[in-house]
């Protein structure tokens, strides 16, 4: 890694796998918590509904398994999610902050009293 960042539409084909994998594992875990708002709120929450309705029908499942399941059935929807979020990326995929230091940003920036 060079240190440069971008976009999830610049990444190549390999590193977009590795980045909808790195975000599956933390959007099904957000979605176990029903934590969705800050993802709801930079996102068209009919691609969001696609993959909940997966997610609910996988809901008995372990966990692991979801999220195999979900990054199967759902892939194109978590590009879709990428490319929204305004998340950067290394070359490999993997993202210039995780998961949940970039949920707490954006939780931060929301305004006191909403």
């Amino acid at each position: 890694m060079n240190g440069e960042t971008k976009n999830f539409s610049q990444l190549n084909e390999q590193a977009k796998q590795v980045a909808v994998k790195n975000f599956t594992t933390f959007y099904v875990h957000l979605y176990r918590t029903n934590n969705l708002e800050i993802i709801s709120d930079k996102v068209n929450n009919t691609i969001l509904w696609d993959i909940d309705r997966r997610l609910y029908s996988d809901k008995f499942e372990l966990t692991d398994e979801i999220i195999e399941d979900s990054y199967n059935f759902s892939y194109k929807e978590y590009e879709k999610v990428l490319v929204h979020l305004g998340q950067k990326y290394f070359d490999n995929g993997n993202p210039e902050l995780n998961w949940n230091e970039w949920y707490q940003k954006q939780y931060n920036a929301v305004g006191a009293g909403l």
